[in-house]
Order: structure tokens, then C-alpha cells, then sequence
């Protein structure tokens, strides 16, 4: 028995380590990325990618902004145990002439936004963009779209490490003429409204591409008689938006809200809004727009009607 002591000592010693070591094999294997695609059992499929997967709803906002055919680089084997690597996408996008970039402030709206940290990858859209901050969504650890923030002068990124931003455009093409304005309202009344309104940066941008003068007045509810009465073609069709079109939105039963309209995508706008002296840019999908009341176009009526609406 004597001569067996010291294989039972060390068999003593090991065992106690095995659940250990099977649970830290565990643990390290519950990324974000993994465990999300263990709930995509539904069946069903975007681009060869599990539908419920959580990255799969930043591809899909992301394509609602690049040009068709959207994401067209491999991404990765369908494997449930080891999902696609979304680090290895900035690569296999540069090589379908994707822009990507590892700067935080050359963002643009509906950029994917590739962060990672000792839970594992995450995969964002970019929705907003602020002159010192941008907002990005993505499924939390539930599976809920959220809302987060990235100040730019962070230099620890909220914690995570970058990885890179794939932009919604290929190499040659056009940047977005437009970016998030850093001017501020100012003191000094506009046409009507006190100069302390958050919405005279809005208006003057409008008034810019306008050839009507209109007296905008600080009520809103007016705007619309007023635009009309100086020729500019009114709609209220919330699918018929245009560049440089006055968005008017309702809020407790009031046209009370105004945001410019920056870009038209088949589903989905990008709006600068103005608040607490703060120009930024969000974008705005078209069937979240319940509280549409009308667009007013810079651009002035034939002469056959002064109103476009659709009912």
C-alpha cells in the first residue's frame, strides 16, 4: 500500500483542480458574441448569419445606409461553437473596398463600430453624432437594442478597446457633405425667435437653401400658414422627405419639435436636431415616426398648387 502513497497524494492533489480548470474553460467561452449565438435557434438566416444573432442587427442598419448590395465580405463560418471573429471583418471589408477607420471622430451615421474587451467583441451601429460624443445601439447581454456613448476625448473608449469602425461607403466614393454644426444659436433674436431658441441654427440653415423669405415667428404652430403664404411646398407624406427639408414633429398634441433633414434613405433619415445650443446629427427610421406632422420643402410651389399633401 506504501509504495501506491504517492500516486494517491498526487491524484489528491490534481482532482481538486479539474472542476477549476473546466470552469475557467467555461467561462471564457460565454463571450458576448458566443453566448448571443447560442439564443439564434429560430431558423432563420440574414446573409448566411443566424437572424436572432446580435451582431446580425447592427449588419442590418448597417446596410440600410451602404450601397446595395451592403455587407458582401465573408463573414465567417456558420458554427455554433465558434461563431464568425468580428475583429477579422475590418480586414475582409478593406478587401471589398470598404472604408474603415480607427478613429473615433471620422464616424459617420450607420458606421459599424467594432469594440472588444475581456467579455468579448461587440458589434454597434452608429445612430448619433455629436461635435464631442457619439451614440451607438446594439443588443445588451439581453438581447434588447440599446443606446450607448463614447465621448471622444475618452481616451480609455468606455473601457473597451477600439477595434475599428467599417464606414457605410467604399473607397472613392464621396463623403457625406454634411457634419454635426458647432455654432451656437447666439444671442441675438432671428426672425421672430428669442435668441436664446435652440432652433435658430436649424432655421438659418434652412433659410440658407431658400429663396423665400419667410418670418418664421416663435410659434410653431404657425409655421406651416407662414411657409405657404411665401410659396414653399408643405407635405404630409412622412415617406415624401427631402434634403434640407424642415421636419415639424408633434409633442403633446403640438407642432412643437423641428429638425432638418441632412439625408434620405429608403427607411431611414438623417435629421440634425438643435438642443440646449448643441447641433447633432441622429438618424431617424421612417416607421418610428409616429408623430410626423409635416415637411417643408426650401424649395417653392408651381404654380398650379402651393401645397403637396398626401393623405
Amino acid at each position: 500500500m506504501r509504495r501506491f502513497m504517492p500516486f494517491l497524494v498526487l491524484l489528491c492533489l490534481w482532482l481538486p483542480w479539474v472542476p477549476v480548470a473546466a470552469a475557467q474553460t467555461a467561462a471564457e467561452d460565454l463571450t458576448y458574441e458566443v453566448q448571443s449565438y447560442s439564443r439564434a435557434d429560430t431558423g432563420e438566416l440574414y446573409k448566411d448569419l443566424p437572424l436572432t444573432w446580435y451582431p446580425v442587427y447592427a449588419l442590418r442598419e448597417f446596410d440600410a445606409f451602404a450601397p446595395a448590395p451592403g455587407v458582401d465580405w465573408p463573414t465567417g463560418p456558420v458554427n455554433k461553437k465558434t461563431p464568425p471573429v468580428l475583429k477579422d471583418w475590418l480586414a475582409a471589408a478593406q478587401k471589398q473596398q470598404w472604408l474603415t477607420t480607427k478613429i473615433l471622430t471620422a464616424a459617420e451615421i450607420g458606421a459599424l463600430l467594432i469594440l472588444s474587451d475581456s467579455y468579448g467583441t461587440y458589434l454597434g451601429v452608429i445612430t448619433e453624432l455629436h461635435p464631442s460624443y457619439l451614440c451607438y445601439k446594439m443588443p445588451n447581454v439581453e438581447g434588447l437594442p440599446s443606446r450607448f456613448r463614447l465621448d471622444f476625448a475618452d481616451k480609455d473608449t468606455g473601457g473597451y478597446r477600439l477595434e475599428g469602425l467599417i464606414l457605410p461607403r467604399k473607397a472613392g466614393s464621396a463623403a457625406p457633405s454634411f457634419a454635426p454644426s458647432q455654432a451656437s444659436a447666439g444671442t441675438e433674436a432671428y426672425k421672430g425667435l428669442p435668441g436664446s431658441s435652440p432652433l435658430i441654427p436649424l432655421l438659418k440653415a434652412f433659410d440658407s437653401h431658400s429663396k423665400a423669405p419667410v418670418a418664421w415667428s416663435a410659434d410653431p404652430e404657425e409655421w406651416i400658414t407662414l411657409a405657404e403664404a411665401q410659396g414653399l411646398t408643405v407635405s404630409f407624406d412622412p415617406r415624401a422627405a427631402k434634403t434640407n427639408a424642415l421636419l415639424l414633429t408633434y409633442q403633446d398634441g403640438k407642432i412643437a419639435a423641428l429638425s432638418l433633414v441632412r439625408a434620405v434613405y429608403p427607411d431611414k433619415l438623417i435629421v440634425e436636431k438643435s438642443i440646449a445650443g448643441e447641433q447633432y446629427l441622429e438618424q431617424l427610421p421612417l416607421d418610428r415616426l409616429t408623430d410626423f406632422a409635416a415637411y417643408i420643402y426650401p424649395e417653392q410651389a408651381n404654380q398650379s398648387t402651393a401645397t403637396t399633401a398626401v393623405l
